[in-house]
């Protein structure tokens, strides 16, 4: 029995090994006639960290969530908002996202915009610095990508 449980702490130790510390900044620009409200999400993985809930797990209310809003930037039409920078631990599958949302106000309003709708984009990130432009083409939110020149 014992030898189960020095079995198990050695393997969690491996797999809290495994998770990789990056950072993650992004500046979005609003090409839109409308606010929209931009935040980081991390998916496909952990560990878990309250700072990289998504909107749909601080709205169940777990514990580690229920008192905190999603941490999100408002930016108005024509403007350029700046979110980050946030660090987090990455393992195995887990990438992080930016999530848009056509849309300000409420997490319950946040909620109610499912991946795949119009009214949002979920843009996949490299760690560092990332610059995006957010559009809208065919009634839908399009999300492109700018390159940014080397950091020094």
């Amino acid at each position: 029995m014992k030898r189960r449980w020095i079995y198990l702490i050695a393997l969690a130790g491996l797999l809290a090994g495994c998770a990789q510390e990056r950072t993650f900044q992004v500046a979005v620009r609003n090409e839109t006639t409308q606010p929209i409200t931009v935040g980081f999400a991390k998916e496909e993985g952990g560990p878990s960290e309250p700072a990289w809930a998504t909107p749909e797990e601080i709205a169940i209310g777990t514990p580690s969530y229920a008192d905190r809003g999603w941490d999100s930037v408002q930016v108005p039409p024509g403007r350029t908002g700046v979110a980050g920078p946030i660090k987090g631990k990455f393992d195995g599958n887990a990438r992080a996202f930016l999530r848009v949302y056509a849309a300000t106000g409420k997490l319950e309003d946040l909620i109610a915009i499912s991946r795949g709708s119009p009214h949002r984009a979920d843009v996949l990130l490299s760690p560092g610095r990332n610059a995006i432009v957010i559009r809208v083409e065919n009634d839908r939110l399009v999300a492109e990508r700018v390159q940014l020149p080397p950091s020094k």
